[in-house]
């Protein structure tokens, strides 16, 4: 080595690994970032990642536009010495990965933490490099690696997931992992290079952002300005100088066009171009880009800088096109001007405007408005399969959220109105659906962005009168074609136009078979035959093949054919264990003088909703739930006849006949049954079937899922049974047209391979119910009462082993046909039993109550008014006489959820409870918000609450108590500072610091903390009286 080139490196500064990662261990910082809503590409929930300071003075730190999300959200920042600061999202790059955190430095008061300089430039293939950051949310992990690649086409992560677009991505295989996203990649000077974006998850590559953009928009920040940002709503390449010569673009016109082939690794091509944007007509697929405003752009670097600088002014391009040079002019547009920056939240749905991130994946137009997925209240209807957008609402285009707010503020809550919806995936696949306002709902909103801050105001959009208008209710009715017209299509009246008509309905109504099934019942015979020219127009109307002697049956049944409604739920919140948006299914009016409906409990698994029934097919109007009964899986609804009338003069809604009514009794073995279901679809099937066995009931209890699990009840099996697909309830007929019995779905846990099993009840179950449900009186009114135990068959076989004794055994074998070869005994005791001196066993053996022979399930399983019971039993060989204390049900069902911190509270329910150790408040969490303080806090989401803040909680009443007092004073003044783009230094929102006791379902006690948002999730409560006709409301806390 000569002397010359010791001295050389005697000059330069001495570096090594061990000096940079010291230097910059304070310098970066953990991020947990907090998303309560989803909005864009980027979804709700909890996230780890990483950040470096960039400017100490100014408290400016850089990370992942992921990791800060385009949507609310808020953030807190850990530095290595474990200090933590709340950051404020000053800024997120509309097309890169990367964001600018700010926050205030005094709040560090110890420390100073060293700011990591930018050098993006001085990047090169194989230089050594490490990654610091939070892998894995290990704090300080340092990866080493060695760069790769620096020209990478930018990694693709998946349709609508947010990816970036034109510029280079640095590729090399380091060890990193999850929480990495944010990290400075730095060189051996200690100089951030790029920033960790990104990775392949079947190999150990991974992906940094060089940092020009960076660089760029970090000088505004400084002077807390947001940097232009231009776009041509195209999509870039970079391909090699070859790739351009298959492309028809020859060496020497590059050259001479003033292309440096020999001095850089090629050129961009349009890769994308997205319809009606500035470069539409004016660029195609395949254009290579050689040069704007007479700038040679080689890369991406040089093509930002130009079109940055020429924001809402022209741009002229040379691209190689074809084969031959051209040049166009294009306005360059404001990036930000196809940023989405507001939020409609309305009848508990979100709407954004489209965006460049959502348009691109499908090269569609950026317009019209995207239906958020993880919020879709009661557009549920439009997400059956994929991503939506609305471009129409009652005919009306809608290219904006603008647009489509101005049309919404002049539709009533109680009047529906019609959308024309288009998913992503394709320009063709659209469909049109009618919906409806909610009456009960969260309060109306829109979110926005301040772009000085980068918080979101939240603003009072279309405070409707929840009056519900008779009026608006019977519109439903003229958003279909009329019933008329259908039957005279179907009786041939219209000529040949019909079976196209017939099938236009079909395929483009979202509620055409509906209509065509009602309409079909009116001009079919009595024997469910229609004429074969018919039957070959309409295969999609379900007849079933019939016997001759079923004809009568079918006749005898057409009243209660029309009794048949569609139910369609609108949850309102997530209640009882529940936390779908919505559901749907069919009831049976049983009354309908007073308007009341039976349904099975599974359609009705959440109390808290917005129910709608339909008649017929035509006519919409609301109804309530008024019961759930404790024992048996049946629920009671109930609407306002007058609405009906003033609707639907010819609605055929009748008085039935009821089996415990008529005399007719249950349905023997044997016995030959007509039974009536819907499909999922809505059409009706009618089928003749016979009893083919009775048994009790018996649901087995899950600790995964809190479903109610059934005990102490008779059903039967019938064959055939209805199709697979029956919905959620179906009427069991006798051959007089009596209703004898119900076909009811029965929950069972997620993970069964039939999570829905159909069971027949005797309609008697419903007898005394309905009868006080008539009264009018309050929803507490069924005063039942059970005995401690869960009960079971056992043969006469037995029974004689057991002690019974030969008297009893005579009297029961003649007693009755079915049960003659069994007597009742005890299977178990509840677990949730009352202690007492005297109780019943397993085994005991139920020959009375109060001094009557038990003949049948029902007498012991279901007592009213009743605080003891005086049983004769067996036990032991010994014919005994006790009086039993009774127990109360749980009810089923609530009156009242709060929402706090992410935690659906309410009182614990009959499910909730036979998966409980035991009980020790009346405050049971069974769900948590995704996004929310209380998000990925204890490893189970089913818990009950002991304490908040200090303070002893037994009653949901006690949480409303401690919310209120938690309340922070300045989040009114924040919101304002906000919405008038106030400038803040600290990046604290509204919120307490909580101390919260927990017991979980094992009885274990746990303790934690979190910090409350009361900004984006204010509190709220869904309340209801006890009277029958009272209505849930929404109040925020």
């Amino acid at each position: 080595m000569s002397v010359h080139s010791i001295a050389e490196k005697q000059e330069q500064p001495e570096f090594n690994w061990n000096s940079i990662q010291d230097r910059l261990r304070d310098s970066v910082v953990a991020i947990s970032s907090t998303k309560p809503l989803t909005f864009d590409t980027d979804s709700l929930g909890s996230f780890l990642g990483t950040g470096f300071v960039v400017d100490a003075e100014r408290g400016l730190i850089l990370s992942n536009r992921h990791v800060m999300s385009s949507g609310p959200s808020y953030h807190k920042a850990i530095f290595f010495n474990n200090v933590e600061v709340f950051l404020q999202p000053f800024y997120y790059d509309p097309m890169h990965d990367f964001s600018i955190f700010r926050y205030d430095p005094a709040e560090l008061n110890s420390f100073t933490p060293n700011a990591i300089p930018l050098s993006p430039e001085k990047a090169y293939s194989g230089m050594e490099f490490r990654v610091v950051g939070n892998s894995a949310g290990e704090k300080m992990s340092v990866h080493p690696g060695e760069l790769s690649q620096l020209d990478r086409n930018v990694p693709y992560y998946g349709d609508y997931e947010y990816s970036d677009y034109n510029t280079f991505y640095i590729q090399a295989p380091t060890t990193s992992n999850c929480g990495s996203s944010g990290s400075p990649v730095v060189n051996i000077e200690g100089h951030a290079i790029a920033i960790m974006a990104g990775g392949s998850g079947s190999t150990s590559a991974n992906y940094f952002l060089p940092l020009y953009r960076a660089v760029y928009a970090l000088e505004y920040a400084k002077r807390g300005e947001v940097p232009p940002r231009g776009t041509l709503q195209t999509v870039f390449t970079h391909i090699t100088h070859l790739q351009a010569e298959r492309l028809g673009l020859k060496r020497d016109e590059a050259i001479n066009e003033g292309v440096q082939v020999d001095n850089t690794t090629g050129l961009l091509a349009v890769k994308k171009l997205l319809p009606n944007g500035p470069a539409d007509g004016q660029l195609q697929i395949g254009d290579i880009l050689i040069s704007i405003n007479g700038k040679p752009i080689p890369g991406f670097v040089e093509m930002e800088e130009v079109i940055d600088a020429a924001v809402n002014n022209n741009a002229s391009l040379k691209v190689f096109s074809g084969s031959a040079f051209k040049t166009v002019s294009i306005t360059v547009q404001d990036l930000f001007e196809i940023t989405p920056s507001r939020i409609l939240n309305i009848g508990g749905a979100s709407l954004q405007d489209m965006s460049f991130q959502l348009s691109i994946c499908n090269s569609l137009p950026i317009t019209g408005v995207f239906i958020i997925k993880d919020s879709l209240g009661f557009f549920d209807d439009c997400m059956d399969s994929g991503h939506s957008v609305i471009v129409s609402v009652n005919g009306v285009d809608t290219p904006n959220l603008q647009a489509l707010m101005g049309i919404l503020q002049n539709i009533p809550i109680s009047k529906p109105f019609v959308i024309k919806t288009r998913k992503l995936s394709g320009l063709h696949n659209k469909r049109v659906l009618k919906v409806r306002h909610p009456v009960v709902h969260p309060p109306n909103t829109v979110l926005t962005r301040s772009r000085a801050t980068g918080f979101w105001s939240s603003a009072p959009y279309l405070t409707f009168s929840s009056d519900v208008k008779s009026n608006d209710l019977g519109e439903a009715a003229a958003l279909s074609p009329s019933p008329s017209i259908i039957c005279a299509l179907l009786k041939g009246k219209l000529g040949a136009v019909r079976t196209a008509v017939l099938k236009g309905l079909a395929e483009k109504t979202a509620f055409g078979r509906q209509q065509l099934c009602s309409a079909i019942s009116s001009v079919v015979r009595p024997d469910k035959s229609l004429d074969s020219n018919l039957a070959d127009q309409m295969p999609n109307v379900l007849v079933r093949k019939q016997h001759k002697n079923d004809s009568m049956h079918i006749k005898s049944t057409k009243k209660v054919y029309n009794n048949i409604v569609n139910i369609r739920i609108q949850n309102i919140t997530p209640a009882d264990g529940s936390t779908a948006i919505s559901a749907s299914g069919s009831g049976l009016v049983v009354n309908k003088t007073h308007g009341i409906i039976i349904c099975s409990r599974s359609l009705m698994e959440n109390s808290t909703s917005n129910i709608s029934v339909t008649f017929g097919g035509k006519t919409e109007i609301p109804a309530i739930q008024v019961y759930s009964h404790p024992l048996y899986p049946i629920s009671f609804l109930k609407y306002d006849p007058t609405q009906l009338e003033a609707f639907s003069k010819d609605a055929k809604i009748s008085t039935l006949r009821l089996g415990y009514s008529e005399g007719a009794g249950r349905l023997d073995l044997g016995a030959a049954a007509v039974i009536i279901s819907q499909t999922s679809e809505g059409m009706t099937e009618v089928t003749p079937t016979t009893v083919s066995s009775r048994s009790l009931l018996k649901t087995n209890a899950c600790n995964c899922c809190p479903i109610q699990t059934y005990s102490n009840i008779e059903m039967f099996n019938l064959s055939p049974r209805p199709c697979a697909d029956t919905s959620s309830l179906g009427i069991i007929c006798n051959a007089r047209g009596v209703v004898c019995g119900m076909w009811v779905n029965i929950p069972e846990c997620g993970g069964s391979d039939d999570p829905y099993v159909f069971v027949g009840l005797d309609i008697e179950l419903i007898r005394r119910t309905l009868a006080t449900l008539v009264a009018r009186v309050p929803r507490d009114f069924d005063k039942i009462s059970i005995l401690n135990a869960e009960f079971e068959l056992r043969s006469l076989v037995d029974a004689k082993a057991l002690g019974v004794s030969d008297e009893h055994i005579q009297q029961t074998a003649t007693s009755r046909s079915q049960e003659s070869t069994s007597v009742i005994a005890v299977r178990k005791i509840l677990k949730n039993s009352v202690s007492a001196k005297v109780s019943l066993e397993d085994g005991d053996v139920i020959l009375k109550l109060n001094g009557r022979k038990i003949d049948h399930i029902n007498e012991v399983a279901c007592l009213i008014n009743c605080e003891s019971a005086e049983l004769t039993i067996m036990r032991d060989l010994k014919e005994l006489t006790l009086t039993i204390p009774t127990i109360q049900p749980p009810k089923v069902g609530t009156y009242h959820v709060v929402d706090w911190a992410g935690m659906c509270m309410q009182e614990p329910w009959l499910a909730a409870q036979q998966i409980s150790r035991h009980v020790p408040s009346q405050v049971f969490v069974f769900c948590e918000t995704a996004g929310s303080p209380m998000d990925s806090k204890l490893e189970t989401s089913r818990y009950y609450v002991t304490e908040i803040d200090g303070t002893p909680i037994q009653t949901l009443d006690d949480v409303v108590c401690v919310i209120q007092r938690l309340k922070d004073p300045n989040l009114d003044n924040f919101n304002q500072a906000v919405a008038n783009n106030k400038a803040f230094l600290s990046g604290t929102i509204p919120g307490r610091d909580v101390k919260i006791r927990v017991v979980v379902l094992n009885g274990e006690e746990k303790v934690l903390t979190i910090r409350t948002d009361d900004h984006h999730l204010p509190a709220y409560r869904i309340i209801r009286g006890r009277s029958i006709n009272d209505m849930w409301k929404y109040e925020v806390l």
